[in-house]
Protein backbone atom coordinates (compact mmCIF):
# COMPACT_ATOMS: atom_id res chain seq x y z
CA UNK A 1 0.00 0.00 0.00
CA UNK A 2 1.06 3.49 -0.22
CA UNK A 3 0.92 7.01 1.97
CA UNK A 4 1.19 10.18 1.00
CA UNK A 5 3.07 12.96 3.20
CA UNK A 6 0.29 15.65 3.60
CA UNK A 7 3.44 18.37 4.11
CA UNK A 8 6.02 17.88 1.34
CA UNK A 9 3.83 15.20 -1.16
CA UNK A 10 6.13 12.56 -0.69
CA UNK A 11 5.11 9.04 -1.71
CA UNK A 12 5.68 5.79 0.37
CA UNK A 13 5.22 2.36 0.26
CA UNK A 14 4.09 1.12 3.31
CA UNK A 15 2.98 -2.10 5.36
CA UNK A 16 -0.17 -3.04 7.54
CA UNK A 17 2.13 -3.69 10.31
CA UNK A 18 4.47 -0.58 10.24
CA UNK A 19 1.34 1.61 10.41
CA UNK A 20 0.05 -0.77 13.28
CA UNK A 21 3.10 -0.59 15.24
CA UNK A 22 2.31 3.43 16.50
CA UNK A 23 -1.09 3.72 15.53
CA UNK A 24 -0.60 5.19 12.16
CA UNK A 25 2.21 7.99 13.51
CA UNK A 26 5.17 8.15 10.93
CA UNK A 27 8.04 10.11 10.02
CA UNK A 28 8.35 11.37 6.81
CA UNK A 29 11.52 10.90 5.02
CA UNK A 30 11.97 14.06 3.07
CA UNK A 31 10.43 17.03 5.07
CA UNK A 32 11.05 14.79 8.68
CA UNK A 33 7.78 15.50 9.80
CA UNK A 34 5.19 13.87 11.75
CA UNK A 35 1.66 12.79 9.98
CA UNK A 36 -0.74 9.69 10.00
CA UNK A 37 0.27 7.12 7.61
CA UNK A 38 -3.71 5.68 7.45
CA UNK A 39 -5.02 9.17 6.46
CA UNK A 40 -4.06 8.90 3.25
CA UNK A 41 -3.27 5.06 2.99
CA UNK A 42 -4.03 3.94 -0.39
CA UNK A 43 -3.68 0.59 -2.94
CA UNK A 44 -2.82 2.65 -5.64
CA UNK A 45 -0.28 5.71 -5.59
CA UNK A 46 -1.75 8.81 -5.72
CA UNK A 47 -1.77 10.15 -9.27
CA UNK A 48 -1.08 13.99 -8.01
CA UNK A 49 2.20 13.06 -5.93
CA UNK A 50 5.51 14.19 -6.68
CA UNK A 51 8.46 12.22 -7.75
CA UNK A 52 10.98 11.20 -5.44
CA UNK A 53 14.17 9.52 -6.02
CA UNK A 54 15.33 9.07 -2.54
CA UNK A 55 14.39 9.53 1.22
CA UNK A 56 15.77 9.80 4.42
CA UNK A 57 15.11 6.49 7.04
CA UNK A 58 12.05 6.66 9.29
CA UNK A 59 13.00 6.73 12.84
CA UNK A 60 11.69 4.72 15.89
CA UNK A 61 11.14 6.53 18.82
CA UNK A 62 13.83 6.28 21.08
CA UNK A 63 15.53 4.15 18.65
CA UNK A 64 17.94 4.48 15.90
CA UNK A 65 16.53 4.12 12.24
CA UNK A 66 16.64 0.25 10.91
CA UNK A 67 14.86 1.07 7.66
CA UNK A 68 14.01 3.46 5.17
CA UNK A 69 10.89 4.62 3.28
CA UNK A 70 11.96 4.89 -0.18
CA UNK A 71 9.60 7.52 -1.81
CA UNK A 72 7.92 6.01 -4.89
CA UNK A 73 8.39 7.71 -8.63
CA UNK A 74 4.35 7.38 -9.57
CA UNK A 75 4.14 4.80 -12.64
CA UNK A 76 1.92 5.35 -15.29
CA UNK A 77 0.67 2.31 -14.62
CA UNK A 78 -1.17 0.77 -11.86
CA UNK A 79 1.37 -1.36 -10.00
CA UNK A 80 1.06 -3.71 -7.47
CA UNK A 81 1.73 -3.21 -3.78
CA UNK A 82 5.30 -3.44 -2.41
CA UNK A 83 6.19 -4.18 0.87
CA UNK A 84 9.10 -1.60 1.90
CA UNK A 85 8.84 -1.19 5.74
CA UNK A 86 8.27 2.07 6.97
CA UNK A 87 9.39 2.91 11.01
CA UNK A 88 6.68 4.37 12.61
CA UNK A 89 8.34 8.00 14.33
CA UNK A 90 7.82 9.23 17.16
CA UNK A 91 10.00 12.62 18.65
CA UNK A 92 12.96 11.32 19.53
CA UNK A 93 16.01 12.63 21.96
CA UNK A 94 19.52 12.70 21.10
CA UNK A 95 21.21 9.35 21.09
CA UNK A 96 23.47 9.01 24.06
CA UNK A 97 27.55 8.09 23.48
CA UNK A 98 28.56 5.63 23.69
CA UNK A 99 30.09 4.12 27.07
CA UNK A 100 33.69 3.82 27.07
CA UNK A 101 34.77 0.27 26.28
CA UNK A 102 37.15 -0.68 29.37
CA UNK A 103 39.98 -3.38 28.95
CA UNK A 104 38.32 -7.36 29.97
CA UNK A 105 39.89 -8.37 33.23
CA UNK A 106 41.87 -11.82 32.70
CA UNK A 107 39.22 -14.64 33.47
CA UNK A 108 39.95 -16.15 36.76
CA UNK A 109 40.21 -19.91 35.17
CA UNK A 110 42.70 -18.94 32.37
CA UNK A 111 44.77 -16.99 35.16
CA UNK A 112 44.92 -20.10 37.59
CA UNK A 113 46.01 -22.07 34.36
CA UNK A 114 49.07 -19.86 33.76
CA UNK A 115 49.92 -20.03 37.46
CA UNK A 116 49.69 -23.98 37.42
CA UNK A 117 51.58 -23.89 34.29
CA UNK A 118 54.51 -21.66 35.43
CA UNK A 119 55.19 -24.08 38.50
CA UNK A 120 54.79 -26.84 36.37
CA UNK A 121 56.97 -28.63 34.15
CA UNK A 122 58.15 -25.50 32.94
CA UNK A 123 58.47 -23.60 35.68
CA UNK A 124 60.44 -26.41 36.88
CA UNK A 125 62.55 -26.52 33.42
CA UNK A 126 63.64 -22.78 34.02
CA UNK A 127 64.38 -23.33 37.60
CA UNK A 128 66.86 -26.36 36.53
CA UNK A 129 68.69 -23.70 34.12
CA UNK A 130 69.34 -21.24 36.77
CA UNK A 131 70.54 -23.43 39.06
CA UNK A 132 72.65 -25.08 36.34
CA UNK A 133 74.36 -21.63 35.43
CA UNK A 134 74.88 -21.10 39.09
CA UNK A 135 76.76 -24.40 39.46
CA UNK A 136 78.68 -23.67 36.67
CA UNK A 137 79.62 -19.99 37.68
CA UNK A 138 80.72 -21.39 41.15
CA UNK A 139 82.92 -24.49 39.59
CA UNK A 140 84.61 -21.48 37.13
CA UNK A 141 85.21 -19.38 40.28
CA UNK A 142 86.26 -22.50 42.23
CA UNK A 143 88.91 -23.14 39.49
CA UNK A 144 90.22 -19.46 39.06
CA UNK A 145 91.24 -19.40 42.58
CA UNK A 146 93.35 -23.18 41.95
CA UNK A 147 95.28 -21.80 38.54
CA UNK A 148 95.90 -18.20 41.11
CA UNK A 149 96.87 -20.64 43.85
CA UNK A 150 99.38 -22.85 42.34
CA UNK A 151 100.82 -20.12 39.80
CA UNK A 152 100.89 -17.68 42.27
CA UNK A 153 105.17 -17.21 42.33
CA UNK A 154 104.52 -16.38 38.55
CA UNK A 155 101.37 -14.36 38.65
CA UNK A 156 102.76 -12.33 41.55
CA UNK A 157 105.02 -10.16 39.00
CA UNK A 158 101.76 -8.94 37.50
CA UNK A 159 100.59 -5.36 38.93
CA UNK A 160 96.65 -6.45 38.18
CA UNK A 161 97.10 -9.68 40.16
CA UNK A 162 99.50 -8.93 42.85
CA UNK A 163 97.29 -7.28 45.42
CA UNK A 164 94.51 -10.45 45.02
CA UNK A 165 97.48 -12.88 45.43
CA UNK A 166 98.74 -10.93 48.44
CA UNK A 167 95.09 -11.50 50.19
CA UNK A 168 94.50 -15.20 48.98
CA UNK A 169 97.66 -15.84 50.92
CA UNK A 170 96.79 -13.94 53.66
CA UNK A 171 93.86 -15.68 54.59
CA UNK A 172 95.54 -18.95 53.63
CA UNK A 173 98.47 -18.84 55.00
CA UNK A 174 100.93 -19.20 52.12
CA UNK A 175 104.07 -17.33 50.97
CA UNK A 176 105.06 -16.36 47.49
CA UNK A 177 108.53 -16.13 46.47
CA UNK A 178 109.52 -12.65 44.66
CA UNK A 179 110.79 -12.44 41.00
CA UNK A 180 114.22 -12.19 40.13
CA UNK A 181 115.80 -11.48 36.97
CA UNK A 182 119.36 -10.17 38.68
CA UNK A 183 120.99 -9.20 35.34
CA UNK A 184 118.28 -6.90 34.13
CA UNK A 185 120.14 -4.69 36.22
CA UNK A 186 122.45 -2.23 34.23
CA UNK A 187 125.40 -0.21 35.68
CA UNK A 188 125.04 3.38 34.35
CA UNK A 189 127.64 5.25 36.34
CA UNK A 190 130.99 3.61 38.06
CA UNK A 191 133.88 5.61 40.07
CA UNK A 192 136.91 3.68 41.98
CA UNK A 193 138.87 5.93 43.54
CA UNK A 194 141.79 6.02 46.27
CA UNK A 195 140.22 6.96 49.92
CA UNK A 196 141.01 10.52 50.81
CA UNK A 197 140.88 9.69 54.59
CA UNK A 198 142.77 5.85 54.78
CA UNK A 199 145.62 4.56 53.13
CA UNK A 200 145.47 1.39 51.05
CA UNK A 201 141.42 1.67 50.94
CA UNK A 202 140.06 2.93 47.57
CA UNK A 203 136.35 4.43 47.50
CA UNK A 204 133.68 2.69 45.12
CA UNK A 205 130.50 4.54 43.95
CA UNK A 206 128.20 3.54 41.22
CA UNK A 207 124.70 3.59 40.38
CA UNK A 208 122.23 0.90 38.89
CA UNK A 209 118.69 0.56 37.15
CA UNK A 210 116.17 -1.84 37.15
CA UNK A 211 115.92 -3.37 33.88
CA UNK A 212 113.47 -5.33 33.99
CA UNK A 213 109.52 -4.86 33.39
CA UNK A 214 108.57 -5.93 37.05
CA UNK A 215 109.39 -4.87 40.45
CA UNK A 216 111.99 -6.99 42.22
CA UNK A 217 114.72 -7.72 45.20
CA UNK A 218 117.97 -5.41 45.41
CA UNK A 219 120.31 -7.88 43.72
CA UNK A 220 123.58 -9.04 45.64
CA UNK A 221 126.73 -6.88 44.18
CA UNK A 222 130.01 -8.81 43.29
CA UNK A 223 133.14 -6.60 42.78
CA UNK A 224 136.20 -8.00 40.92
CA UNK A 225 139.68 -6.89 40.20
CA UNK A 226 141.98 -8.67 37.30
CA UNK A 227 145.70 -8.25 35.93
CA UNK A 228 146.48 -7.29 32.75
CA UNK A 229 146.78 -11.00 32.04
CA UNK A 230 142.87 -10.96 33.20
CA UNK A 231 144.17 -13.37 36.20
CA UNK A 232 141.72 -12.59 38.84
CA UNK A 233 143.50 -10.39 41.42
CA UNK A 234 140.73 -10.01 43.80
CA UNK A 235 136.99 -10.17 43.94
CA UNK A 236 134.04 -9.78 47.05
CA UNK A 237 130.15 -9.91 47.20
CA UNK A 238 128.09 -7.33 49.09
CA UNK A 239 124.51 -6.91 50.41
CA UNK A 240 122.47 -4.65 49.93
CA UNK A 241 122.46 -3.93 53.51
CA UNK A 242 126.74 -2.84 52.78
CA UNK A 243 126.57 -1.09 49.87
CA UNK A 244 123.28 0.98 50.27
CA UNK A 245 124.11 4.93 51.49
CA UNK A 246 123.57 4.86 55.28
CA UNK A 247 120.16 4.75 56.63
CA UNK A 248 118.32 3.90 53.25
CA UNK A 249 116.03 0.40 54.11
CA UNK A 250 116.51 -2.23 50.89
CA UNK A 251 113.23 -2.08 49.39
CA UNK A 252 111.79 -3.68 46.18
CA UNK A 253 112.89 -1.54 42.77
CA UNK A 254 110.89 -0.99 40.28
CA UNK A 255 111.17 -0.63 36.50
CA UNK A 256 113.25 2.01 35.45
CA UNK A 257 114.19 3.03 39.12
CA UNK A 258 117.79 4.01 40.12
CA UNK A 259 119.63 2.63 42.87
CA UNK A 260 123.08 4.23 44.07
CA UNK A 261 125.96 2.29 45.62
CA UNK A 262 128.87 3.67 47.76
CA UNK A 263 131.76 1.42 49.24
CA UNK A 264 134.72 1.58 51.43
CA UNK A 265 137.74 -1.35 50.33
CA UNK A 266 140.76 -2.59 51.07
CA UNK A 267 143.00 -1.39 48.11
CA UNK A 268 144.24 -4.97 45.86
CA UNK A 269 147.45 -3.86 44.98
CA UNK A 270 149.20 -2.44 42.17
CA UNK A 271 148.21 -5.20 39.84
CA UNK A 272 144.07 -4.98 39.80
CA UNK A 273 144.13 -2.97 36.70
CA UNK A 274 140.89 -3.82 36.50
CA UNK A 275 137.75 -4.00 37.40
CA UNK A 276 134.03 -5.30 37.17
CA UNK A 277 130.61 -5.37 38.72
CA UNK A 278 128.51 -8.21 38.58
CA UNK A 279 124.55 -8.91 40.18
CA UNK A 280 123.54 -11.95 41.33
Amino acid sequence: MYTQCPHCQAVFRVTTADLTLSDGQVRCGECLAVFNGMDSLSVLPPESAEETSTAPALKKSLTPAAAAAEPEAIPSEPAPPATEQVEPATEQPASPSAPAVSKPAMPLALRDELETAAEGPGGRAIAGTLALGLLCALLIALLGAQVLYHERERLAVYPELSPAIGRMCAYLGCTTTERREPQAFQVTQRNIYSHPNAENALMVQASFVNGAGFTQPLPQVELSFRDLQGSLVAVRRFSPQEYLPQGRAPEPVAPRDVVDLNLEIEDPGARAVAYEFRFL
